[in-house]
């Protein structure tokens, strides 16, 4: 085995390209700048790899050079997650251990010891990879939080003022975050329901998806804490329409668009808002919630106790839980809807129009009142109940 590594030494420079290739393959969203860095982390990672091979270094004592901690750093402000980093390392290693097979049947003419050779230089590359992996791990870990905090204050402070209404220059401080205040634009905010706090790049990942596909990476991110993304995506005149589906357990508020700097903050206030109303309904992550899809919800329900006693005084029996209770609020909605009109209500719900009647008479007797009474009331109650309750539109 030593003899196969000492004589790899010379091909340190094409051994680091074809893992520069190899990994680069594997990466999601690769940059120039990314490209860069892990060339420059291979360079330094080639020849302490083989020299430990060489030597039979015991693991538990291999630790990476300064210069790889360095690389590592780079890796990581060059924006590559964690979990893109990993995926690749584990793509790439049925590649690497191709390669120690090759360099084993050249290197290694006794047919006898290449067998041995191979396997235990193969066990040993597997188990130097993992300690280096798990040392990536930590630098990543520590680099991403100091990123954060670097990134996050320096555009933290502006952000407030401005969400805060001080007096600002906008072009100055549009110069500052990179980002058009003038313009139009939809804020959004993410925030990780995980309940971990490590930095596993899932929220990282999201964020970043939805800025490529939304903005092309023209959008404003502020970290605000480990588990919660402001953003802001300029717009134009369209209306953004989707929402990149996020990653693991993420819920996002989107705000409506808005114009200059009141749009800025109106939009946020209603990112933040749609997130609340989110959280209310117990909405399992991932989520995506529309203000425009929840707006009565939350102007209603900035007093939570008070609008659930509202819904409970004015659905009586209806506001139980339950299967049956559902499909009699699924029914009164579905009825108004179609303007009281007991033909298109049973149409809608598949359903005989006598049974829409006999269901509908339940239903008053149920309240002990007409349904046209306090419609105003019962309608809001009902949409209210279906938002916080998660319910669909149709009963089951």
């Amino acid at each position: 085995m030593s003899k196969v590594a000492m004589a790899l030494m010379p091909d340190s420079t094409q051994i680091s390209n074809y893992m520069t290739d190899l990994e680069s393959e594997y990466v999601e969203g690769i940059t120039p700048g990314i490209r860069k860095a892990l060339s420059n982390l291979f360079d330094a990672s080639t020849v302490p790899m083989l020299d430990s091979l060489a030597r039979g270094v015991p693991i538990d004592t291999v630790e990476p050079s300064p210069e790889m901690v360095c690389q590592y750093r780079t890796v990581v402000r060059e924006g590559v997650s964690l979990t893109a980093a990993l995926k690749a390392n584990r793509r790439s290693m049925p590649d690497v251990l191709e390669w120690w097979a090759d360099a084993v049947k050249e290197h290694c003419p006794d047919p006898a010891q290449r067998l041995d050779v191979l396997r235990v230089g193969s066990s040993y590359i597997l188990a130097y990879v993992d300690r280096m992996v798990e040392r990536f791990v930590e630098v990543f870990e520590a680099e991403t939080a100091l990123l954060t905090r670097e990134r996050s204050l320096a555009h933290f402070d502006d952000v407030r003022r401005v969400l805060a209404g001080e007096r600002i220059d906008p072009e100055a401080v549009s110069q500052r975050l990179g980002f058009r205040l003038v313009g139009r634009h939809v804020a959004m905010v993410l925030r990780d329901e995980s309940g971990t706090t490590g930095p596993d790049g899932t929220l990282e990942t999201t964020v970043r998806k939805i800025n490529r596909e939304l903005a092309d990476g023209r959008g404003l991110i502020v970290r605000v804490d480990l588990r919660t993304v402001w953003c802001w995506f300029p717009c134009g005149k369209s209306h953004p329409q989707h929402v990149p589906e996020p990653q693991g357990l993420i819920s996002v508020g989107v705000g409506r668009p808005g114009e200059g700097v009141a749009g800025f903050r109106c939009s946020h206030s209603e990112a933040l808002a749609a997130l609340r109303v989110a959280e209310l309904s117990a909405a399992t992550p991932p989520s995506v919630t529309w203000y425009e899809d929840v707006d009565i919800v939350s102007l209603c329900s900035s007093d939570v106790a008070r609008c659930r006693t509202f819904m409970e005084d004015e659905l009586g029996p209806l506001a139980a839980g339950g299967p049956f209770a559902a499909r009699q609020r699924a029914t009164v909605r579905a009825f108004f809807a179609a303007n009281s009109n007991y033909r298109a209500t049973a149409a809608t719900l598949g359903l005989h129009h006598n049974t829409v009647r006999y269901r509908l008479e339940q239903v008053e007797r149920a309240l002990g009142r007409p349904l046209e009474y306090r419609r105003l009331n019962l309608e809001l109650a009902l949409h209210l109940a279906q938002i916080l309750n998660g319910e669909p539109e149709l009963p089951e």
